[in-house]
Order: C-alpha cells, then structure tokens, then sequence
C-alpha cells in the first residue's frame, strides 16, 4: 500500500544527475621533501665517516625511517642536500680537531729527530698563521720561526708542545 508520505518522499527526492569525474590533481614537485625531519637526519647520518654511521647501510637507513631507499638515493641528488651534508661534516671536523691534534703532538713527540717537514708545516700552520700562499719573502719578513734552524725549530715546537700538554692537564 502506498502512503502519501511515501508519495511525498518520492517528489520531493531529485533526479540522480550523473556525477561529475573528479579532474586529477596534478602532481607537484615539492621543494623541501616530505619528510624533512629525516631529510635532516639522513644529511647528518652522511656527514658522519663511514665506519661511524649507524645504521651502517643506506638500506637500513631507509628501512629504520620507513622509507624507501630510492627517495635517499633521490635526495643524494638534490644540491641543498649536499650542501646541509657538508655543514654537518665541518661540525663533525672541528669536534674532532683536538683528537687529530693529540695525535699529530704524540708523532711529533715520539719522532726525535726523524719529524718530517709535512709535520712541521702542518703544526705551524695551527699554531704560527703559516698558510700555502705566503711567499718565501713574505715568510722571512714577517714569520720569526722563518730564521730558525731545524734544531731550534724543533725545540720550539717541543716547547710548545709541553704548554699544551699541561693546559690538557688542567682541564
């Protein structure tokens, strides 16, 4: 049986209009990538040296974010990537000068007189504002250790060495 109520509904219902297509959206190229926090993360986890990365692998490395390793591999392309990879590398340097230096100090130490001359201009160049592109001239004008004899070169930086070593003491 058929009410008027049920009358009513059907009137007052509209006629199905077939339904537009959605347009597909287009697909954008971003500029910072999606997930920025790992873009971050993954530009300082390739800053590091190798042997001290972990994850050690890049396909862990994506595994360990849930991504997947060709978005790194497109992120190795990009030149900001590159640029934030080298920021986080002169970091990682610097905090390791005074290791390198410790080192260089044992070698120099522990060489007597057998230092090479590589070992000596690297320790001037720290510490006595030596630098590739002074001239000979320009080295005897202004670099008092420029007259000094190899023995009393050595002496110097022996000397230096022992104020180093007790200024480590102290800290």
């Amino acid at each position: 049986m058929v009410t008027t109520q049920k009358i009513r509904k059907k009137i007052k219902k509209k006629p199905d209009k077939a339904k537009p297509k959605a347009k597909p959206k287009k697909q954008r190229k971003r500029k910072t990538p999606h997930k920025a926090e790992v873009f971050d993360k993954f530009a300082l986890w390739m800053g590091q040296p190798a042997p001290s990365r972990e994850p050690r692998l890049q396909r862990d490395f994506a595994l360990k974010n849930k991504l997947n390793e060709a978005t790194l591999s497109d992120w190795k392309n990009r030149r900001d990537f590159w640029v934030k990879v080298n920021q986080y590398r002169k970091f990682w340097g610097s905090e390791q000068t005074g290791n390198v230096l410790m080192k260089l100090y044992s070698q120099i130490m522990g060489a007597k007189d057998n230092i090479p001359v590589e070992a000596y201009k690297l320790w001037l160049q720290m510490f006595a504002d030596l630098t590739e592109r002074m001239s000979i001239e320009h080295l005897h004008s202004e670099n008092p250790l420029a007259e000094l004899t190899n023995d009393e070169l050595s002496d110097f930086i022996q000397r230096k060495a022992k104020v180093l070593k007790a200024l480590k003491g102290l800290q």
